[in-house]
Parts: structure tokens; C-alpha cells; sequence
């Protein structure tokens, strides 16, 4: 569109009340900014969730033992969370990006900022969701 500008990210402006008019600026159109964001947010979202699952596991395993090499097989294990939770979010957040751009890019509609935010956040339940083997537990 003429005159377009690219939002800052984050851009998450509530479209009610005073923050009304940033809200109606804040709009995503192009493919790539629709990908930088779905990606920025997966990544900040998964290395977060990730990060906190690492530093339990670290926790649980720290009290019942402390020698120095355990220190350092605590901190590869968290290491590890952390770059596996960012490949897995560049990989799904890009995935993710490209999948609704287009989507959105078929029906000439723009995106509001909160649709990036709110898919990365999908993306974190459904890691949560199936990270549970009920189902085997169950039958």
C-alpha cells in the first residue's frame, strides 16, 4: 500500500480505547514482515517455555548433587533446551509465516500484529499438549 510503514515490533496495541489509532497503523501486509514476525515471536515464546522447563530440570538435579562435574553436565542440559527450543521455533515459526501470509495474502487482507503473537502462542500449547502420552497411559 502507499504510504506503508512497517510497525515496530512488538506493535501489540489494544484496538479499543486511546490506543485506538497506533492500533489502526499496526498492520502487517508484506510476506517477509509477516515472517519476521511469527518467527520473532516463536522464538521469544518457545526459548522462554523451554528455558523454564531447563531450569526445573536443572533445579531437580542440582539439590541432590553439586560436584563440579555435575555443574557442567547441568549446564549442557540446559544449553541443550536452549538450542533446541530455538531450532525448533525458527523451523515452526517460519513454517508458521510463510503458511498464513499466504493465507491472508489469497483473501487481500491485512494482518493485524496480534495474529503472529497469538499463532507463536498456539505453537507453545501444542508443544505442551503432546509433550503428554496420555492416550498410552489410558488404554
Amino acid at each position: 500500500p502507499i504510504g506503508y510503514n512497517v510497525p515496530s515490533f512488538p506493535s501489540l496495541h489494544w484496538p479499543l480505547g486511546p490506543s485506538r489509532e497506533a492500533y489502526q497503523n499496526s498492520f502487517l501486509y508484506y510476506t517477509s514482515d509477516i515472517w519476521r514476525f511469527t518467527v520473532f515471536w516463536t522464538f521469544i515464546m518457545m526459548v522462554a517455555f523451554y528455558s523454564a522447563a531447563a531450569l526445573i530440570a536443572v533445579l531437580t538435579h542440582y539439590k541432590n548433587n553439586s560436584s563440579k562435574n555435575n555443574l557442567k553436565m547441568l549446564f549442557t542440559i540446559f544449553m541443550t533446551y536452549v538450542f533446541v527450543s530455538a531450532s525448533q521455533a525458527f523451523i515452526s515459526g517460519s513454517l508458521i509465516g510463510v503458511l498464513i501470509s499466504e493465507i491472508y495474502k489469497s483473501g487481500q487482507f491485512s494482518m493485524s500484529t496480534w495474529i503472529p503473537f497469538t499463532c507463536s502462542l498456539i505453537v507453545v500449547m501444542f508443544n505442551v499438549v503432546t509433550s503428554y502420552s496420555l492416550t498410552s497411559v489410558l488404554l
